[in-house]
C-alpha cells in the first residue's frame, strides 16, 4: 500500500490546513494571544470545550470559534 505524501521543502514539511483538524493547547493560546495559563484555566474553568485523548487536551476548531463568538462584544452604535 502506497501513500501518495507531498514533497517537504527545505523549511519542513508544510501541508495544507485541515478545517476539522484538531488544535492543541499551543495553537489555540497563539490564535486568542493568550498564555498556556490562561488556556488551562479556561479549560478548568469550563469556558472552552476540550478532547480529552490519553490525557492529551485537543480543541475542535468550532470549540474556539465558539468560545471566540461568546467572547465577542458589539460596540454600542
Amino acid at each position: 500500500m502506497r501513500l501518495d505524501i507531498p514533497p517537504a521543502t527545505k523549511a519542513g514539511a508544510i501541508y495544507p490546513m485541515n478545517p476539522d483538524k484538531l488544535k492543541t493547547r499551543q495553537e489555540v493560546a497563539r490564535e486568542l494571544s493568550v498564555s498556556l495559563r490562561t488556556i488551562d484555566n479556561l479549560i478548568a474553568g469550563r469556558a472552552i470545550e476540550v478532547i480529552r485523548i490519553n490525557g492529551a487536551v485537543r480543541f475542535s476548531p468550532a470549540a474556539v470559534e465558539k468560545f471566540k463568538q461568546s467572547r465577542t462584544v458589539t460596540a454600542a452604535a
